[in-house]
């Protein structure tokens, strides 16, 4: 098969008659059905559960088959799965790919011309996450969330350090490693002596005591205590909502290896070390690696954690593209197609990632920079010619 597009132009075709469309908002959601369906073919309903029962039975009613909706904010989830429920063959648009035609824009409007266009054939569905793997989706993302303001108070008592003149995260890699966190509380149990608190770092610190005695001398200023203290309180508390989501995905996991009809124990390799504080508390590894059936973390740059987030991205398989190249399409991560004037667009470069799982393989490429295998010396060798991104 030639690799080449066809350059015949498609024929517009009416490919889904009975399909409508919706236009998703906070409070209201306008639906435009099959004009020879009904004798008031767009209508507003609430976006209240009743609303959106009502909305369900008048679809129906009108024979529709089919439904189109943008992804409008949150607002389209539970109008997704209900319409998924009563078999109504949703499909997720993007709504920068459903641009309306010149003229005055209304939600009418948008309902209609998303119908028009899904009529058809000419929108492309999005990947939405369903059962298991819209739980986990839902529960990745959070643990990234509390790890992401976990940080942004390690910043705070940074800054708050700084403004006593406290130098404290010069002195050790991490301000929330082992050494920084137990004199941030000795400070707070209202320790000032510079040498007691130099006492408390761990014998791997590169700086010597000395140095620490001179960086714990600082002007100690109420104020910045206080800020000091409510930062280490978030950082507390932000740990213990890690800690209780480790434990929700836990259970989640073990829940879809019990459902499996033959799930076997698969007997995962030896953990590839890692340094990373935010790992998961929980036995990630051997867990994946049964519900995968294989032990993708043997694959150079993948790790527990960063599969982890990858299944909360896309689930635990990729049945939902037709091939493996159409979710390296999906991904963006494939060279960019696009041609004007027998030209190619982008010459260097890959175009703009759109999907948090491009970034969480990015991220594992990464990992390739000292690997010894064929993929490392790939990298390395590209890194060489092209440049670190591009190697990504």
């Amino acid at each position: 098969m030639s690799s080449k597009r066809s350059s015949q132009p498609r024929s517009i075709e009416v490919v889904n008659p009975e399909a409508a469309g919706i236009d998703v908002g906070a409070e209201v959601h306008y639906v435009a059905v099959n004009p020879q369906r009904s004798s008031t073919p767009i209508r507003r309903f609430s976006a209240m559960t009743d609303g959106i029962h009502a909305l369900i039975a008048f679809l129906k009613e009108s024979g529709t088959t089919t439904v189109v909706l943008e992804s409008t904010g949150p607002y389209w989830g539970v109008l997704y799965a209900e319409l998924a429920k009563a078999d109504l063959r949703p499909l997720l648009v993007d709504p920068r790919k459903a641009k309306k035609p010149a003229g005055r824009k209304t939600d009418v409007v948008d309902s209609e011309w998303l119908r028009q266009m899904h009529v058809l054939g000419m929108l492309d569905g999005a990947f939405v996450a369903t059962g298991h793997g819209l739980q986990m989706r839902e529960l990745v993302r959070r643990r990234q969330c509390r790890i992401a303001h976990q940080g942004a108070a390690v910043v705070m008592m940074q800054e708050a350090l700084s403004r006593m003149n406290v130098k404290l995260q010069h002195v050790v890699r991490d301000l929330a490693g082992k050494t920084g966190l137990a004199i941030v509380d000795a400070v707070l149990a209202g320790e000032r002596d510079p040498r007691v608190l130099a006492k408390l770092r761990d014998y791997r610190c590169r700086s010597d005591e000395t140095t620490f005695v001179r960086a714990m001398t600082g002007t100690w200023r109420e104020e910045c205590l206080l800020i000091l203290r409510q930062a280490r309180d978030d950082h507390r508390h932000y740990q213990s909502q890690i800690d209780e989501c480790d434990r929700a995905i836990e259970t989640l996991l073990n829940t879809i290896i019990t459902a499996q009809p033959a799930a076997t124990i698969v007997s995962p390799s030896k953990p590839k070390p890692s340094s990373n504080k935010h790992a998961p508390s929980f036995n990630a590894h051997q867990l994946l690696a049964t519900i995968y059936g294989v032990d993708l973390t043997t694959i150079p740059g993948v790790n527990a954690t960063s599969l982890l987030k990858l299944s909360g991205e896309i689930g635990f398989t990729i049945d939902p593209w037709p091939t493996p190249w159409h979710f390296a399409s999906w991904l963006r991560l494939c060279p960019d197609p696009q041609r004007s004037g027998d030209k190619p667009l982008r010459k260097r470069g890959s175009p703009a990632t759109a999907t948090r799982a491009a970034q969480i393989f990015k991220e594992m490429a990464l990992g390739l920079h000292h690997d010894q295998g064929p993929l490392g010396q790939r990298f390395r060798a590209v890194r060489a010619r092209k440049g670190h991104d591009f190697a990504i």
